[in-house]
């Protein structure tokens, strides 16, 4: 069961969200709604030029929109408020300079987004609701690779998706965040992944046959087809997710094997 577990999303994408903040917009509007008087979710976001910024404040989406569209911020997020118990933890956040001022990726997408849910949040916007989002924006924004990882706990899933440290993670768990990070430079020219959620570009759809193949022969609990071409991947059924760390069954090694074409391949 997904009780009781957090969840951790990454997408990387070529989608300039100054020029056009929709899909930011949408996703946070769905997850957080538009305002938050009483500062139960904040709002905050970096300067492309790195300045100090205002601490987070009370979440006010269309002032945050703002801040994107003038492109003098190179990322925005919506969290819940500090000291926020970590089960009820939940935040998005996505780069959003302008190209023209956008510092070199770690990828070769431009951009990227991570989302984390603790499982008490979870729980409150509903699963479906909160993973849908994450699918519809990785539509909007035609990513070109993603995944979404279950853990025991928020920080790890947030790790997980963001490629960050915590002196929370054991030293097991940093090392295997390491080691997935082996084809980070080459993520969206190759999958990142393969992962209980895993999402391909249009180019990997194609290689890998197409969708109908994709459904047919991946073995995977849902195939959702993206209108960008590219396809979002879920391994097992939503009630019974792949937690890090604990056996899968050969579910996740049933789904390399498929993917392999797409795949990084060390020689």
């Amino acid at each position: 069961m997904s009780d009781g577990v957090a969840l951790g999303a990454a997408l990387h994408f070529d989608f300039e969200l100054a020029a056009d903040p929709r899909p930011f917009a949408k996703i946070v509007e769905s997850l957080f709604g538009a305002t938050s008087p009483e500062g139960v979710f904040r709002h905050f976001y970096t300067s492309v030029d790195n300045r100090l910024t205002l601490p987070p404040a009370p979440l006010d989406l269309r002032k945050l929109l703002r801040r994107i569209a003038d492109g003098k911020i190179s990322t925005a997020a919506a969290e819940t408020a500090p000291k926020t118990p970590e089960v009820d933890e939940m935040c998005v956040s996505a780069d959003t300079a302008p190209l023209a001022s956008r510092s070199r990726s770690m990828t070769t997408c431009r951009y990227d987004l991570t989302a984390s849910f603790g499982a008490a949040r979870l729980a409150a916007v509903r699963t479906q609701r909160a993973l849908d989002a994450v699918v519809a924006f990785a539509d909007a924004v035609a990513a070109r690779a993603g995944v979404v990882h279950w853990a025991r706990s928020t920080v790890h899933a947030s790790c997980l998706a963001s490629c960050s440290g915590s002196a929370r993670l054991s030293r097991e768990q940093s090392g295997h965040i390491t080691d997935l990070m082996y084809w980070q430079p080459r993520w969206g020219d190759v999958i990142r992944g393969p992962a209980w959620g895993t999402f391909l570009g249009a180019t990997h759809v194609a290689t890998l046959g197409g969708v109908a193949r994709i459904e047919r022969d991946s073995g995977c609990a849902r195939v959702v087809a993206l209108g960008s071409g590219g396809a979002f991947l879920q391994a097992t059924p939503l009630d019974a997710p792949i937690v890090e760390g604990d056996d899968d069954g050969g579910a996740l090694a049933r789904l390399a094997a498929f993917l392999a074409p797409v795949m990084g391949r060390r020689t």
